[in-house]
């Protein structure tokens, strides 16, 4: 039995108590946050879950692990405390906010023989699995490109941008499915309330392969999108995560270029639009999985799926978005006038 703490217990720590708490081989025994009315909710829902605002005692205490569910700026020290306290950690995304962090990370969770899992909830989704399968079985053809779109009215956040909170899901997602790491970004943004905080950004990857991913993010949107389209030589796939059926749709749609003629008038394309079609997955849901993912490691004392050099690579890209964006925003034009 792998006993847990649970550090942070705002949205997504009394969500890790439920899934913990579910699994067989796992039962979550402590719970942690400096919000006493947070606390008394997980005593309310969880009487077998102590509680606590000082996270000395609960690392002093007889478990086994910890989830991490705080701020983002906190990630990097609460982790390394836990690791050093000999606990295995999983941290919520994304790992750290600094690539400096996320090296510090890893170097302890090395040097104590620790398990350091980072929370990419997305790559144990059925439907991310089942277009890495598409792409990899070549059902896609050659990959051209991926656009995605998450965009939604709040959460507004202080401690990241909407870079790091949404973004580092698609990174995440195409790092799975690519199986690469970008090799050059460009990056634009903008903040409409805090300046230090943009709500909105457009991000575009370029990938060693020659696939091109662009992503639009946004905290300002009237609309909550989660759609990502994957266009192939072959054929196309469109995911609609809020869809409430057919998530999951492969379209036989393209075109091929016709042999070249000296005529410019013979020259034609021929294109191919066949109705798109439902891909059907068993779903099961992935912060279930995840956690199955985090305690199966512990036990085969091996490296997570999501581990911690996943969680890196992913701060890598975000950290160079960041940084391309902060050039493009101290570039920005003046007005006229």
């Amino acid at each position: 039995m792998i006993r847990v703490g649970i550090v942070g217990c705002g949205y997504w720590g009394p969500l890790h108590v439920r899934v913990f708490g579910q699994a067989g081989d796992a039962a979550v025994t402590w719970a942690c946050d400096l919000n006493p009315n947070r606390l008394e909710h997980i005593a309310a829902q969880y009487p077998e879950v102590r509680t606590t605002r000082d996270l000395n005692e609960l690392l002093a205490a007889d478990i086994d692990a910890v989830v991490i569910a705080t701020p983002a700026g906190t990630h990097a020290p609460l982790a390394i405390r836990a690791m050093e306290a000999g606990k295995h950690v999983l941290v919520e995304k994304p790992l750290a906010t600094s690539t400096s962090e996320a090296h510090a990370m890893l170097a302890t969770a090395a040097r104590t023989d620790r398990r350091l899992m980072v929370g990419h909830t997305f790559i144990y989704h059925a439907a991310v699995r089942t277009l890495r399968d598409l792409i990899h079985g070549g059902e896609l053809g050659e990959l051209y490109y991926l656009d995605s779109k998450r965009v939604n009215l709040g959460l507004h956040r202080k401690d990241v941008d909407v870079t790091w909170d949404l973004a580092s899901h698609d990174v995440a997602i195409l790092r799975y499915l690519l199986g690469e790491d970008p090799s050059a970004v460009a990056a634009t943004g903008a903040a409409f309330h805090n300046p230090e905080v943009p709500e909105l950004a457009y991000l575009q990857f370029s990938y060693p392969s020659g696939v091109l991913a662009n992503l639009h993010v946004s905290w300002l949107d009237p609309l909550k999108v989660r759609q990502m389209t994957i266009v192939g030589s072959r054929r196309m796939v469109v995911w609609d995560d809020v869809a409430t059926d057919g998530k999951l749709k492969l379209f036989d749609k393209g075109m091929a270029r016709a042999p070249y003629y000296d005529d410019f008038g013979q020259w034609q394309v021929a294109y191919r639009s066949g109705d798109g079609q439902d891909v059907p997955f068993d779903f099961a849901e992935p912060l279930k999985l995840e956690a199955q993912e985090f305690l199966s490691a512990i036990q085969a004392r091996r490296e997570p799926l999501t581990g911690g050099a996943e969680g890196l690579a992913v701060v890598q890209a975000l950290e160079n978005a960041a940084r391309v964006m902060h050039v493009q925003r101290a570039l920005a034009l003046p007005r006229a006038g």
